[in-house]
């Protein structure tokens, strides 16, 4: 061997695993931290270009479509409420056809009360009733939220969580009684029927 070679060999055995190792291809080099204020920035510009894309409102009776930069305060007539579909004793097969009658020729035992709006009352189509901003997601994006169901399909029941409706509350009152008079009621029972206390 010459001395090339040895000198070579010897600058091999004197170099550490570890520095070997960090010298590989092996490990991707280092970067730099991105500057949070860059991101904040990105994020601003990307906000300002979705103001000037169109957007659906997706506000109960609105459906109309939007600028984010020409949304003021009284831009959508919606129904800030939900969806009351009623009540009847009946099965669900007769239930919508029940409904579609005319009120006047409906036995009013069979109908609590009608399918409304909470928030006025109002039938499904009644326009809404409420003015305030849109709401909504981008155009292109819609179809991810999309709510295809209308009543009188049922399964529009499906966008509204059930709510105790205030029109059964109003139909319960005329079963709440104070204590005297279920004491009456049952002193009079019993007096009717014979039986002894």
């Amino acid at each position: 061997m010459n001395k090339t070679g040895k000198a070579a060999n010897k600058s091999l055995k004197t170099t550490s695993i570890g520095h070997q190792i960090c010298k590989c291809d092996f490990f991707k080099p280092t970067k730099q931290y991105e500057n949070s204020a860059t991101k904040f920035e990105l994020l601003k510009i990307k906000r300002e270009k979705e103001k000037d894309e169109l957007r659906i409102c997706f506000r109960w009776a609105c459906d109309k479509t939007f600028k984010e930069s020409s949304n003021g305060e009284k831009s959508c007539v919606c129904h800030p409420g939900k969806w009351d579909h009623g009540c009847t004793g009946t099965k669900m097969t007769e239930f919508i056809g029940e409904f579609a009658l005319d009120p006047k020729n409906v036995d009013k035992k069979t109908i609590l009360w009608r399918p409304h709006w909470t928030c006025c009352g109002g039938e499904w189509e009644t326009k809404g009733c409420k003015q305030i901003r849109h709401s909504g997601p981008l155009v292109e994006e819609a179809e991810n939220y999309n709510r295809k169901y209308r009543w009188p399909d049922v399964r529009a029941k499906l966008y509204f969580s059930k709510v105790v409706s205030s029109k059964w509350k109003k139909n319960l009152e005329q079963y709440t009684y104070s204590e005297d008079k279920v004491k009456s009621i049952c002193r009079k029972f019993f007096a009717d029927s014979k039986v002894l206390l």
